[in-house]
Order: structure tokens, then sequence, then C-alpha cells
């Protein structure tokens, strides 16, 4: 299986079933800038009451081989966001290591970029600041990542929803990832799968998803008695979505879950699932996402399928925030920029991201319901609903 784009001269993942039957998208690159980038770029602010804290954690497990490399337990890096003390006038966390922002600019041939563009990156976190406490602990939102992409490209959404009270763990997966650096200075790069080897990939992605559950609720976890394992839900981006759901098959810790813009395919496709579920489009594919329409008929809990019109299949990344800082639009051919970005501003793209995914997690794990669920917006007038 495969649904495959390109970036660059290198094929990556966006999805999983259209490849399959032969289809390619293209995904937008990045186009070396022919005058300078701005010195510092930084995302939307969140717009939740909480100041918001990230570290990183380094998770070995030991009964696990890494399918990729045999002679080594699997091992996976976890960018954790969470409501924290303000710190007001403390720097904020960095975006990307420079190693793997190299390997960034590298695949995706954008060599003629500054190197340290994604470095200088800025989200709105304070690095290791000390978290606040909870009424009687935090939700907590596990994110999986886009296939060739990084643990922190949804910073943007996973500062919203840890300024609104919850605790978010994004999983980099390695040779997966575009790259990941360990804290010892080892990077694994990114791995190009071989033919036939997705599903592969999907079930790792799922096995690590469900270990770092497990570490982060065990009962060595540094983290216990301030997460709520009652109150556990998932979504991803692309085949991080798929995984989001095969993760809720597997494990039903995971309440609610969401797929934003990802093909669908693992073994959820023919069991379903009888939790809350929302199938969040921004390609404009009819009828939605391969794989989709035999997911939604097994959806036996609460549902939404719900399409992001003008929108793109990268414009919930912290990529849409790029957009004019560094003139994607006049940089890059525009049909990649139409199927990457749409034709939605970026700030406004980001805002309606967060608005829904928020919205979610609120209303499933916090009991707060919201109407942006319950029909259509006038704030979003571009949200349709597919169906409910």
């Amino acid at each position: 299986m495969g649904d495959f784009g390109v970036i660059g001269r290198r094929a990556v993942l966006v999805g999983t079933a259209a490849a399959a039957a032969g289809a390619a998208i293209g995904v937008p690159a990045l186009a070396a800038p022919g005058t300078g980038v701005p010195a510092r770029v930084d995302l939307p602010r969140p717009t939740g009451p909480h100041a918001v804290g990230t570290r990183a954690l380094h998770l070995v497990d030991r009964d696990r081989a890494d399918p990729w490399y045999p002679d080594r337990r699997r091992e996976v890096m976890v960018q954790l966001w969470y409501p924290s003390w303000p710190l007001p006038g403390a720097p904020k966390a960095g975006y990307l290591p420079l190693s793997v922002a190299r390997l960034y600019l590298a695949q995706f041939d954008l060599g003629d970029l500054p190197e340290d563009v994604f470095t200088r990156l800025r989200g709105h976190a304070v690095d290791c600041a000390p978290p606040a406490p909870g009424p009687r602990g935090r939700p907590l939102v596990l994110l999986s990542h886009g296939h060739g992409q990084y643990r922190t490209a949804l910073t943007g959404l996973a500062e919203e929803l840890a300024s609104r009270g919850m605790v978010v763990a994004s999983i980099d997966h390695p040779s997966d990832a575009v790259g990941v650096e360990f804290p010892d200075g080892r990077v694994t790069p990114y791995r190009e799968p071989g033919e036939g080897e997705i599903p592969r990939y999907l079930d790792t992605r799922t096995e690590d998803s469900v270990f770092v559950l497990d570490q982060l609720l065990g009962p060595d976890s540094e983290l216990r008695g301030r997460i709520d394992p009652s109150r556990v839900g998932m979504f991803g981006h692309s085949l991080g979505g798929a995984t989001a759901a095969e993760v809720m098959r597997v494990d039903p810790r995971v309440r609610v879950g969401a797929n934003l813009d990802g093909s669908q395919f693992g073994r959820v496709v023919e069991t379903g699932l009888d939790r809350p579920f929302l199938l969040w489009q921004m390609s404009a594919i009819p009828g939605g996402m391969p794989g989709w329409a035999q997911l939604w008929a097994g959806l036996r809990g609460w549902r939404r399928h719900l399409l992001l019109d003008r929108a793109g299949h990268m414009t919930c990344t912290d990529l849409t925030a790029l957009i004019d800082p560094l003139e994607l639009a006049r940089r890059l051919p525009p049909e990649d920029f139409a199927f990457g970005f749409g034709s939605l501003p970026g700030g406004y793209s980001l805002e309606v991201n967060r608005a829904y995914v928020s919205a979610l997690f609120t209303r499933h794990l916090l009991n707060r319901p919201d109407p942006l669920l319950e029909g259509p917006s006038r704030r979003f007038p571009e949200v349709s609903f597919v169906g409910r």
C-alpha cells in the first residue's frame, strides 16, 4: 500500500491507499529563496488560559527490537506540551535541532535555504517550565506526525491543546520521521519504505504509541498523578491519522481520536470503532481520503466527517505559518502550493484547525460541548459537515 507524494525529488508518504491503485500526489516543497528569510518566525500564540511548557523525553522499549535495526532496542523521542506556571520573559523552546533541520533541507531539496531557518522558528512554550497542577490530573492527547515529518511539526495545535488544560505527547517515529536526534547525539535518518513495507510502518507506529502510553501512565512515570488515565485521546496527520485509528482499535484506553487528512488502512477499516472519532479532511478529494468510506461505515460511536474547503494536505502543520514569511505562494509551483496549502490565508488555516481539533478533545475529554461540532458555523464558513 502507499499514497505517495513528492517533495523535491524524494517520495514521501502522505496517506496509504491511493498509490496502491497507482495514484501519486504532489506535496509542496519550500523553494530556495532568492532573498533572505526573516531573522525569526513565531507561530501564532495559543488562545487558552494557561501558559505552556514543553520538554523532550527519551524512551527505550527493552522488550522490542527496532524493526529497521534488529540489533537495537526500539527507542523513541517524545515531545510533551503541558499547562505550566507562567514565566514572563523566559526564552521559548527551540523548534528543531540543527541535525534534523539539515536532514529536512537535504531530503526535500532545500539546500539553498539557510540551514537554521527551522531552528529559528519559535512557538510559545518554555522549555522545562514547571507544570501547573490540575484539579484531578490532566487529560492526555497522543500525537503522531505525518510520514517523513517530525514530532514538532504540529506544534501550533499541540500548544493550543496545552493552553486549554491538556497534556500533549507527540511521538517521533525513528526511520519514519525525517530524522530523530537522541540525547547522546546519535541521529536516525529517514528510511524510505520499500515495496510493500507501508503496513509495517503503520504496525511500528501503533506499537510505538501503545508503548509511550504505557510509559506515561505506568507506575514509574514522572507524570503519575498529573495525567488522568481515564481521559486519553489521540490524533495524527496523514499516516499519523491512520495510526490514531489503529491505536484506538488495539488500545481501549484511548477514548477519542481524529485522523487529519490521512488515508485510512489497517485492520480498523474492517473492525470499525465504538468510540468517538473525527475525520478532518483538508485535501480536495471527493468523498474523503482513501479508506474513509469503509471506516465511516464502521464508526459506531459519536462521529463526524468535516471538510475544510480551500485548504490543503499540509494545512494543519506549522508550515502554514511560513506561507507569508517565506513567500511560499510565489516560490512554489502553483499546483504544489494548491495541493499543500490551498487558497486559505496561512494564519487563518491554523486558526480553523486549532478551533476544531480543540473542540473535539474539549468535548470528549473535558466534557465541555462545543457548538462547532454540531453544525455549520458563521465564524468558519469554509467548514462543511460531510457526515455526522
